[in-house]
């Protein structure tokens, strides 16, 4: 089941848009996952304040993405 997640700022888009955009990007992933699983898409749109905008800039590529939840792991586990 593939989820794709979307952060946007809060007050960015309508009710009218944010569907649209789920279905355009639900559309996109189809192609490559297949047409039986396009049912089992999940596309989560957060909206987030500009006091977290932070949060919007994340990892572009594969090894970028691995190498954030790594650190995220490592500093999961020195907390405890």
């Amino acid at each position: 089941m593939p989820v794709i997640i979307i952060k946007v700022f809060e007050g960015e888009l309508t009710w009218g848009q944010t569907a649209e955009m789920v279905d355009d990007v639900t559309e996109a992933v189809v192609p490559f996952v297949g047409e039986a699983v396009r049912s089992n898409v999940r596309v989560l749109v957060e909206k987030v304040t500009s006091k977290e905008s932070h949060r919007l800039a994340t990892p572009t590529s594969p090894c970028q993405l691995k190498s954030s939840f790594s650190r995220r792991a490592t500093n999961a586990r020195n907390r405890y």
